[in-house]
């Protein structure tokens, strides 16, 4: 079980993992139009043009704004999975019995995530939640994966049953 925190690196990662929940959220309680103007932001210096969207138009194609930002969602949620992944194989955890834990974590956090844009002009999305948990289990799988890679060079066993 995860009662004590078994090493530094362990205490670390945790750090990690309560820093990127802190930005996701805090990206959360921002006001549409700076969302909006970061988002255009990392268009243009990509070298993209910034087109205008209409938000009650669902038969308005979708601006490269919108995948930018589900990108960016994808992308907070990767690296809370590599993070959550890395927590629990350096706690000795078994893989197998406690990836469900894992995933409700990552899950809690893209809910919360989308009820705190509940309460200022932003909209919330069930699409945001699965691209979110996506992200969260891809990270994860790959951190899984390099790190059995790690631990089979270093000769570690991994437990992957529970």
């Amino acid at each position: 079980m995860l009662h004590e925190i078994k090493s530094s690196a362990a205490k670390r990662i945790l750090i990690l993992i309560f820093l990127t929940i802190a930005f996701i959220w805090g990206n959360s309680m921002l006001p549409r139009k700076v969302s909006e103007n970061i988002s255009n932001t990392v268009i243009t210096e990509f070298g993209g043009t910034v087109e205008e969207e209409k938000p009650n138009d669902p038969y308005q194609k979708k601006s490269i704004g919108f995948y930018v930002r589900k990108l960016g969602h994808f992308s907070e949620f990767f690296i809370l999975g590599t993070e959550l992944a890395a927590f629990l194989f350096l706690q000795g955890e078994p893989i197998k019995s406690r990836y469900k834990y894992l995933l409700f974590a990552g899950m809690t956090v893209a809910l919360l995530d989308e009820t705190i844009q509940l309460f200022n002009d932003r909209t919330s999305s069930v699409r945001d939640i699965w691209i979110d948990l996506v992200g969260c289990a891809i990270g994860s799988m790959v951190a899984f994966s390099v790190l059995a890679i790690y631990a089979k060079r270093k000769k570690q066993k991994i437990s992957l049953v529970g």
